[in-house]
């Protein structure tokens, strides 16, 4: 009996390891972001990655927004060329 409730905790405790999140927006770079803000207060992640995991969130963000922003204006111009 000891041995299946061992057996049980330990599944469990892998099974408490998140998935890592596929960062393929801005919804899941928040996502990412929470997650690493929790880890950092619960000490499951050293400062140093942390901060290095931030940064890349942050340059992801910002290459994100920009090409969002170029598609838009592409639309736009193309838009106008048409009306022409």
């Amino acid at each position: 009996m000891k041995a299946k409730v061992k057996e049980m905790f330990e599944i469990k405790s892998l099974s408490d390891t998140p998935a890592p999140i596929k960062v393929n927006n801005v919804k899941t770079a928040k996502r990412l972001l929470s997650r690493l803000i929790y880890d950092l207060q619960d000490n499951s992640i050293n400062g140093q990655k942390a901060k290095d995991l931030c940064y890349l969130l942050s340059v992801f963000i910002q290459v994100f927004n920009q090409s969002e922003l170029e598609e838009r204006i592409n639309k736009l111009e193309k838009a106008k060329n048409e009306k022409l």
